[in-house]
């Protein structure tokens, strides 16, 4: 089991800038600092822990109090715990992830929001 502290993810609205010219679109700034934050916040000792499918279990804080979709969140945080060509993942791959749950920790905002993720080995 893998237990990580990591800070609140963008908006999935701002996770990604179309740019004139390019076909794709980029990352923002944004979301480029968060996956620096997070890949900071990851302990060495839990990189490539685990491997093949996986349960993954996310506690979120409030920010504030703007409504918010929980599942918003999921594609984010699993994207940023997979092997990236700068270093080694938590996990290898987030297909892999079954089942997946999601929860506020509370009602109200939290100051320092963040979201915990528990993460662990399914049976084969």
């Amino acid at each position: 089991m893998i237990e990580l502290t990591l800070p609140y993810p963008p908006s999935a609205n701002r996770l990604w800038r179309s740019v004139p010219g390019l076909k794709s679109p980029i990352k923002s700034r944004e979301y480029v600092a968060w996956l620096r934050a997070v890949a900071a916040a990851i302990p060495m000792a839990a990189r490539s822990e685990i491997k093949g499918r996986f349960h993954a279990e996310i506690l979120a804080d409030r920010p504030d109090r703007r409504a918010r979709d929980l599942d918003n969140l999921i594609k984010p945080i699993l994207d940023a715990l997979k092997p990236t060509p700068q270093g080694k993942g938590v996990i290898e791959d987030d297909h892999l992830s079954q089942p997946i749950t999601i929860r506020w920790t509370g009602d109200e905002p939290v100051k320092a929001a963040c979201v915990r993720v528990i993460l662990t080995e399914a049976k084969q």
